[in-house]
Protein backbone atom coordinates (compact mmCIF):
# COMPACT_ATOMS: atom_id res chain seq x y z
CA UNK A 1 0.00 0.00 0.00
CA UNK A 2 1.97 3.66 -1.21
CA UNK A 3 1.38 6.22 1.23
CA UNK A 4 -1.04 7.82 -0.85
CA UNK A 5 -3.23 4.72 -0.34
CA UNK A 6 -2.29 4.80 3.57
CA UNK A 7 -3.51 8.64 3.72
CA UNK A 8 -6.95 7.84 1.37
CA UNK A 9 -7.72 5.41 4.35
CA UNK A 10 -6.97 7.88 6.62
CA UNK A 11 -9.44 10.53 5.20
CA UNK A 12 -11.33 7.81 4.98
CA UNK A 13 -11.99 7.69 8.71
CA UNK A 14 -11.61 10.93 9.59
CA UNK A 15 -11.78 13.75 6.89
CA UNK A 16 -10.37 16.45 9.12
CA UNK A 17 -6.91 14.27 8.72
CA UNK A 18 -5.02 16.88 8.15
CA UNK A 19 -1.15 14.67 8.16
CA UNK A 20 1.47 14.41 11.01
CA UNK A 21 4.65 16.25 9.45
CA UNK A 22 5.35 18.61 6.64
CA UNK A 23 5.33 15.66 3.90
CA UNK A 24 2.03 14.22 4.87
CA UNK A 25 0.64 17.68 5.10
CA UNK A 26 1.70 18.67 1.72
CA UNK A 27 0.15 15.22 0.28
CA UNK A 28 -2.94 15.35 2.10
CA UNK A 29 -3.82 18.94 1.05
CA UNK A 30 -3.43 17.38 -2.55
CA UNK A 31 -5.64 14.01 -2.31
CA UNK A 32 -8.25 16.27 -0.64
CA UNK A 33 -8.19 18.56 -4.15
CA UNK A 34 -8.72 15.23 -6.29
CA UNK A 35 -11.09 13.95 -4.20
CA UNK A 36 -13.21 16.81 -4.29
CA UNK A 37 -12.76 17.11 -8.04
CA UNK A 38 -13.64 12.76 -8.06
CA UNK A 39 -16.43 13.91 -6.02
CA UNK A 40 -18.10 16.42 -8.27
CA UNK A 41 -17.53 13.87 -10.98
CA UNK A 42 -17.92 10.21 -10.02
CA UNK A 43 -21.06 8.21 -10.45
CA UNK A 44 -23.39 8.30 -7.46
CA UNK A 45 -22.92 4.09 -7.98
CA UNK A 46 -19.33 4.05 -8.56
CA UNK A 47 -19.22 6.03 -5.38
CA UNK A 48 -21.74 3.29 -3.29
CA UNK A 49 -19.84 0.53 -4.44
CA UNK A 50 -16.54 1.59 -3.11
CA UNK A 51 -18.10 3.16 0.07
CA UNK A 52 -19.94 0.29 1.14
CA UNK A 53 -16.54 -1.83 0.53
CA UNK A 54 -15.03 0.44 2.69
CA UNK A 55 -17.65 0.32 5.00
CA UNK A 56 -17.51 -3.98 5.12
CA UNK A 57 -14.09 -4.23 5.58
CA UNK A 58 -14.21 -2.17 8.57
CA UNK A 59 -17.19 -3.94 9.97
CA UNK A 60 -15.30 -7.33 9.36
CA UNK A 61 -12.23 -6.22 11.15
CA UNK A 62 -14.26 -4.73 14.17
CA UNK A 63 -16.01 -8.43 14.69
CA UNK A 64 -13.06 -9.96 14.22
CA UNK A 65 -11.78 -7.69 17.49
CA UNK A 66 -14.36 -8.04 19.06
CA UNK A 67 -14.85 -11.49 18.77
CA UNK A 68 -10.83 -12.00 19.63
CA UNK A 69 -11.64 -9.90 22.89
CA UNK A 70 -14.61 -12.03 23.80
CA UNK A 71 -11.95 -15.50 23.64
CA UNK A 72 -9.57 -14.03 25.48
CA UNK A 73 -12.01 -12.11 28.28
CA UNK A 74 -14.03 -15.68 28.45
CA UNK A 75 -10.74 -18.36 27.65
CA UNK A 76 -13.79 -20.06 25.52
CA UNK A 77 -13.34 -22.49 22.39
CA UNK A 78 -11.61 -20.83 19.50
CA UNK A 79 -13.98 -18.41 17.94
CA UNK A 80 -16.14 -19.76 15.01
CA UNK A 81 -15.70 -17.68 12.26
CA UNK A 82 -18.08 -18.29 9.21
CA UNK A 83 -16.27 -17.51 6.01
CA UNK A 84 -17.96 -14.98 3.46
CA UNK A 85 -19.43 -17.43 1.05
CA UNK A 86 -17.50 -17.25 -2.52
CA UNK A 87 -20.70 -16.88 -4.33
CA UNK A 88 -21.68 -13.56 -2.90
CA UNK A 89 -18.61 -12.31 -5.28
CA UNK A 90 -18.08 -12.47 -9.14
CA UNK A 91 -15.00 -14.37 -8.96
CA UNK A 92 -14.71 -15.17 -12.54
CA UNK A 93 -11.60 -14.10 -14.41
CA UNK A 94 -14.23 -11.44 -16.20
CA UNK A 95 -15.29 -10.15 -12.64
CA UNK A 96 -12.06 -9.80 -11.03
CA UNK A 97 -10.56 -7.86 -13.88
CA UNK A 98 -14.22 -5.73 -13.49
CA UNK A 99 -13.45 -5.18 -9.91
CA UNK A 100 -12.37 -1.51 -8.59
CA UNK A 101 -9.03 -1.60 -7.14
CA UNK A 102 -10.16 -0.48 -3.82
CA UNK A 103 -12.64 -2.89 -3.32
CA UNK A 104 -10.71 -5.78 -4.90
CA UNK A 105 -8.17 -4.84 -1.80
CA UNK A 106 -11.08 -4.67 0.62
CA UNK A 107 -12.50 -8.33 -0.22
CA UNK A 108 -9.21 -9.69 -0.41
CA UNK A 109 -8.35 -8.66 3.07
CA UNK A 110 -12.13 -9.73 4.37
CA UNK A 111 -11.33 -13.02 3.52
CA UNK A 112 -7.72 -13.26 5.13
CA UNK A 113 -9.91 -12.26 7.96
CA UNK A 114 -12.51 -14.87 8.02
CA UNK A 115 -10.14 -17.02 6.39
CA UNK A 116 -12.04 -17.78 2.93
CA UNK A 117 -9.49 -19.12 1.62
CA UNK A 118 -11.64 -19.90 -1.98
CA UNK A 119 -11.89 -15.94 -2.16
CA UNK A 120 -8.25 -15.46 -1.15
CA UNK A 121 -6.75 -18.00 -3.71
CA UNK A 122 -9.33 -15.86 -6.17
CA UNK A 123 -8.21 -12.68 -5.83
CA UNK A 124 -4.57 -13.10 -5.41
CA UNK A 125 -1.91 -12.81 -8.04
CA UNK A 126 -1.44 -16.39 -8.64
CA UNK A 127 -0.08 -19.45 -7.14
CA UNK A 128 3.32 -20.90 -6.15
CA UNK A 129 4.18 -24.79 -6.72
CA UNK A 130 3.44 -25.41 -3.05
CA UNK A 131 0.34 -24.13 -2.99
CA UNK A 132 0.67 -20.45 -1.76
CA UNK A 133 -0.81 -17.67 -2.43
CA UNK A 134 1.26 -13.98 -3.96
CA UNK A 135 -0.93 -11.74 -2.40
CA UNK A 136 -1.97 -8.58 -4.78
CA UNK A 137 0.85 -6.21 -5.68
CA UNK A 138 -0.54 -3.40 -3.13
CA UNK A 139 -0.11 -5.97 -0.16
CA UNK A 140 3.38 -7.18 -1.11
CA UNK A 141 5.14 -3.84 0.21
CA UNK A 142 7.33 -4.65 3.08
CA UNK A 143 10.97 -3.70 4.19
CA UNK A 144 13.77 -6.03 4.32
CA UNK A 145 15.78 -4.84 7.59
CA UNK A 146 18.01 -6.05 10.15
CA UNK A 147 15.56 -5.54 13.43
CA UNK A 148 18.35 -5.14 16.12
CA UNK A 149 16.27 -5.21 18.72
CA UNK A 150 17.89 -5.86 22.24
CA UNK A 151 17.32 -5.61 26.17
CA UNK A 152 17.78 -1.99 27.15
CA UNK A 153 20.65 -1.35 29.81
CA UNK A 154 18.64 2.36 30.13
CA UNK A 155 15.67 0.30 31.67
CA UNK A 156 17.80 -1.20 34.57
CA UNK A 157 19.29 2.20 35.39
CA UNK A 158 18.39 5.44 37.29
CA UNK A 159 17.26 8.29 34.90
CA UNK A 160 17.92 11.60 35.98
CA UNK A 161 16.08 14.63 33.71
CA UNK A 162 18.30 17.65 33.59
CA UNK A 163 17.04 20.88 34.03
CA UNK A 164 20.37 22.69 32.70
CA UNK A 165 23.81 21.30 31.31
CA UNK A 166 25.19 20.25 34.56
CA UNK A 167 23.99 17.70 37.23
CA UNK A 168 25.97 18.03 40.39
CA UNK A 169 25.61 15.61 43.31
CA UNK A 170 27.92 14.99 46.46
CA UNK A 171 29.07 11.21 46.33
CA UNK A 172 30.19 9.71 49.35
CA UNK A 173 33.74 8.22 49.06
CA UNK A 174 34.46 7.35 52.88
CA UNK A 175 31.98 6.31 54.91
CA UNK A 176 31.22 7.25 58.65
CA UNK A 177 31.72 4.95 61.36
CA UNK A 178 30.45 4.04 65.11
CA UNK A 179 32.21 2.67 68.19
CA UNK A 180 31.37 1.05 71.50
CA UNK A 181 32.34 2.99 74.51
CA UNK A 182 32.58 3.10 78.77
CA UNK A 183 31.35 4.73 81.26
CA UNK A 184 33.17 7.81 81.56
CA UNK A 185 35.29 7.76 79.09
CA UNK A 186 36.01 9.55 75.69
CA UNK A 187 33.56 9.14 72.61
CA UNK A 188 35.63 8.34 69.59
CA UNK A 189 35.71 10.73 66.73
CA UNK A 190 34.86 9.90 62.62
CA UNK A 191 34.74 11.79 59.41
CA UNK A 192 33.24 11.02 56.03
CA UNK A 193 34.80 11.93 52.85
CA UNK A 194 32.86 13.89 49.74
CA UNK A 195 33.29 14.02 46.35
CA UNK A 196 31.80 15.31 43.52
CA UNK A 197 29.48 13.59 41.08
CA UNK A 198 29.20 15.13 37.71
CA UNK A 199 26.74 14.69 34.89
CA UNK A 200 27.69 16.92 31.24
CA UNK A 201 25.54 15.96 28.50
CA UNK A 202 26.96 14.54 25.51
CA UNK A 203 25.19 14.93 21.86
CA UNK A 204 24.38 12.14 19.52
CA UNK A 205 22.95 13.54 16.43
CA UNK A 206 22.88 12.00 12.61
CA UNK A 207 20.86 13.98 9.16
CA UNK A 208 19.74 11.96 6.70
CA UNK A 209 17.92 13.49 3.45
CA UNK A 210 16.10 11.64 0.93
CA UNK A 211 13.84 12.91 -2.25
CA UNK A 212 10.49 13.23 -1.66
CA UNK A 213 9.63 11.39 -4.68
CA UNK A 214 10.64 8.54 -2.51
CA UNK A 215 8.60 10.03 0.43
CA UNK A 216 5.27 10.27 -1.94
CA UNK A 217 5.66 7.34 -4.38
CA UNK A 218 7.15 4.47 -1.95
CA UNK A 219 4.46 1.63 -1.09
CA UNK A 220 6.15 2.24 2.45
CA UNK A 221 6.02 4.85 4.85
CA UNK A 222 9.67 5.88 4.34
CA UNK A 223 9.66 8.19 7.27
CA UNK A 224 7.81 5.36 9.74
CA UNK A 225 10.79 3.51 8.75
CA UNK A 226 13.51 5.81 9.25
CA UNK A 227 11.98 6.91 12.69
CA UNK A 228 11.82 3.49 13.46
CA UNK A 229 15.58 2.77 12.23
CA UNK A 230 16.93 5.61 14.31
CA UNK A 231 15.50 4.80 17.60
CA UNK A 232 16.43 1.02 17.57
CA UNK A 233 20.35 3.04 16.71
CA UNK A 234 19.72 5.11 19.51
CA UNK A 235 19.28 1.78 21.71
CA UNK A 236 21.90 0.39 20.22
CA UNK A 237 24.60 3.27 20.86
CA UNK A 238 22.80 3.88 24.48
CA UNK A 239 23.94 0.01 25.28
CA UNK A 240 27.64 0.35 23.69
CA UNK A 241 28.08 3.64 25.89
CA UNK A 242 26.49 2.38 28.79
CA UNK A 243 28.73 -0.62 29.18
CA UNK A 244 32.03 0.57 26.91
CA UNK A 245 32.32 4.28 26.83
CA UNK A 246 34.80 5.89 27.14
CA UNK A 247 33.74 9.19 28.36
CA UNK A 248 35.83 11.31 25.90
CA UNK A 249 33.20 12.99 23.71
CA UNK A 250 30.22 9.95 24.81
CA UNK A 251 29.28 8.79 28.06
CA UNK A 252 31.45 6.95 30.53
CA UNK A 253 31.06 3.13 30.74
CA UNK A 254 30.59 0.84 33.28
CA UNK A 255 33.16 -0.94 32.32
CA UNK A 256 35.63 2.27 32.31
CA UNK A 257 35.04 2.88 36.03
CA UNK A 258 37.50 1.43 38.43
CA UNK A 259 35.40 -1.62 39.96
CA UNK A 260 36.26 -4.24 42.67
CA UNK A 261 37.85 -6.89 40.95
CA UNK A 262 38.76 -10.86 41.23
CA UNK A 263 40.76 -12.56 38.99
CA UNK A 264 39.62 -15.83 37.22
CA UNK A 265 43.00 -16.28 35.51
CA UNK A 266 42.04 -17.48 31.76
CA UNK A 267 39.71 -20.42 33.59
CA UNK A 268 36.89 -19.35 34.53
CA UNK A 269 34.92 -21.82 37.06
CA UNK A 270 31.64 -21.97 39.56
CA UNK A 271 33.99 -21.19 42.57
CA UNK A 272 35.16 -17.64 40.75
CA UNK A 273 30.94 -17.04 40.26
CA UNK A 274 30.51 -17.89 43.33
CA UNK A 275 33.19 -15.36 44.71
CA UNK A 276 32.31 -12.23 43.12
CA UNK A 277 28.54 -13.08 44.53
CA UNK A 278 29.64 -12.76 47.98
CA UNK A 279 32.27 -9.93 47.09
CA UNK A 280 29.04 -8.04 46.38
CA UNK A 281 28.20 -6.23 49.78
CA UNK A 282 24.82 -8.04 50.49
CA UNK A 283 22.78 -4.48 50.08
CA UNK A 284 22.96 -4.64 46.60
CA UNK A 285 22.90 -8.68 46.11
CA UNK A 286 18.87 -8.68 46.05
CA UNK A 287 19.01 -6.24 43.14
CA UNK A 288 22.27 -6.78 41.42
CA UNK A 289 22.15 -8.15 37.68
CA UNK A 290 25.14 -10.28 35.88
CA UNK A 291 26.39 -8.63 32.68
CA UNK A 292 27.79 -11.59 30.33
CA UNK A 293 28.69 -11.03 26.83
CA UNK A 294 27.32 -13.92 24.30
CA UNK A 295 30.31 -15.72 23.88
CA UNK A 296 30.62 -15.97 27.69
CA UNK A 297 27.30 -17.31 28.17
CA UNK A 298 27.82 -20.15 25.42
CA UNK A 299 30.80 -21.12 27.34
CA UNK A 300 28.85 -20.82 30.67
CA UNK A 301 25.42 -22.43 29.42
CA UNK A 302 27.20 -25.65 28.34
CA UNK A 303 29.64 -25.96 30.80
CA UNK A 304 29.16 -29.51 32.49
CA UNK A 305 30.61 -31.77 35.16
CA UNK A 306 32.61 -34.85 35.09
CA UNK A 307 29.19 -36.94 34.75
CA UNK A 308 27.66 -34.56 31.78
CA UNK A 309 25.22 -32.46 33.94
CA UNK A 310 25.38 -29.03 33.22
CA UNK A 311 26.84 -26.69 35.85
CA UNK A 312 24.55 -23.64 35.89
CA UNK A 313 20.70 -25.40 34.38
CA UNK A 314 19.14 -22.35 35.41
CA UNK A 315 20.81 -20.48 32.54
CA UNK A 316 19.28 -22.19 30.06
CA UNK A 317 15.84 -21.60 31.12
CA UNK A 318 13.75 -19.43 29.54
CA UNK A 319 14.26 -16.78 32.04
CA UNK A 320 17.90 -16.95 32.55
CA UNK A 321 19.47 -16.55 36.27
CA UNK A 322 22.86 -16.98 37.79
CA UNK A 323 22.44 -17.38 41.56
CA UNK A 324 18.68 -16.67 41.79
CA UNK A 325 20.01 -13.27 39.99
CA UNK A 326 19.05 -12.26 36.57
CA UNK A 327 21.27 -12.63 33.36
CA UNK A 328 21.29 -9.46 31.15
CA UNK A 329 23.52 -10.28 27.79
CA UNK A 330 24.71 -8.22 25.36
CA UNK A 331 27.63 -8.09 23.54
CA UNK A 332 29.32 -4.73 24.38
CA UNK A 333 30.35 -6.36 27.31
CA UNK A 334 33.79 -7.99 26.52
CA UNK A 335 33.81 -11.43 27.03
CA UNK A 336 37.03 -11.18 28.87
CA UNK A 337 35.05 -9.98 32.07
CA UNK A 338 31.83 -10.46 33.58
CA UNK A 339 30.06 -7.56 35.82
CA UNK A 340 27.34 -8.59 39.08
CA UNK A 341 26.36 -5.57 40.30
CA UNK A 342 23.02 -2.94 41.01
CA UNK A 343 23.01 -1.57 37.92
CA UNK A 344 20.21 1.03 39.13
CA UNK A 345 24.08 2.79 40.19
CA UNK A 346 24.52 3.65 36.88
CA UNK A 347 23.30 7.00 36.43
CA UNK A 348 21.92 8.62 33.17
CA UNK A 349 21.60 12.31 32.61
CA UNK A 350 18.51 12.98 29.98
CA UNK A 351 18.93 16.58 29.15
CA UNK A 352 17.64 15.90 26.04
CA UNK A 353 15.42 12.82 25.04
CA UNK A 354 15.49 11.70 21.41
CA UNK A 355 13.92 14.44 19.25
CA UNK A 356 13.09 13.98 15.25
CA UNK A 357 12.21 16.85 13.11
CA UNK A 358 11.48 16.86 9.45
CA UNK A 359 12.43 19.92 6.50
CA UNK A 360 12.04 20.30 3.29
CA UNK A 361 13.12 23.81 3.25
CA UNK A 362 16.13 23.92 5.38
CA UNK A 363 19.56 23.57 3.89
CA UNK A 364 19.22 21.93 0.40
CA UNK A 365 15.75 20.39 0.64
CA UNK A 366 13.87 22.76 -1.06
CA UNK A 367 16.01 23.29 -4.16
CA UNK A 368 16.90 19.27 -4.40
CA UNK A 369 13.26 18.56 -3.79
CA UNK A 370 13.87 16.18 -0.73
CA UNK A 371 13.00 15.72 2.87
CA UNK A 372 15.59 16.44 5.63
CA UNK A 373 15.26 14.01 8.89
CA UNK A 374 17.05 15.07 12.08
CA UNK A 375 17.91 13.26 14.99
CA UNK A 376 19.17 14.70 18.38
CA UNK A 377 19.81 13.25 21.94
CA UNK A 378 21.67 14.75 24.66
CA UNK A 379 22.94 12.47 27.36
CA UNK A 380 25.67 11.32 29.94
CA UNK A 381 26.09 8.20 32.02
CA UNK A 382 28.37 7.53 34.91
CA UNK A 383 28.39 4.98 37.60
CA UNK A 384 27.62 6.36 40.75
CA UNK A 385 28.29 4.30 43.32
CA UNK A 386 31.20 2.06 42.30
CA UNK A 387 30.76 -0.42 45.30
CA UNK A 388 27.72 -1.55 44.11
CA UNK A 389 29.65 -3.18 41.69
CA UNK A 390 32.37 -6.39 40.95
CA UNK A 391 34.05 -7.45 38.59
CA UNK A 392 35.79 -10.91 36.91
CA UNK A 393 38.38 -10.33 34.95
CA UNK A 394 40.61 -12.58 32.80
CA UNK A 395 37.65 -15.02 32.22
CA UNK A 396 39.64 -16.75 29.60
CA UNK A 397 36.87 -16.30 26.84
CA UNK A 398 36.90 -14.49 24.09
Amino acid sequence: MTIREKLLMKLAQDPKFEGSDDTEKSLVAELKAEMATAEESAPTAEKAEVKAAAADLVKSIKELLDASKAQSETKDAPVDRTPVQAGELDLSETGIKAMKKEVRLAEYAKALINKDFTTVKALAEGTDGQGGYLVPDDFRAELIEHLGRSASFRAMATVIPMESKLFEAPSLTADVAVYWGSENTAISTTSADFGNFQLTPFRLNAIIYASRELFADSAISIMEILQRRFRIKVGQQENKVFLAGSGSGQPTGLNSATLRSLSAGSALNPDHLTQAYYLLPEDYREQATWLINSRAMVALENAKDSNGAYLYPSLREEVKSLKGRPVFVNDNQPSATIIFGDISWYWIGDRQQVTMEATTEGGNTWEKHQVGLKLIERVDGKTALTTAFVKITSTGIS
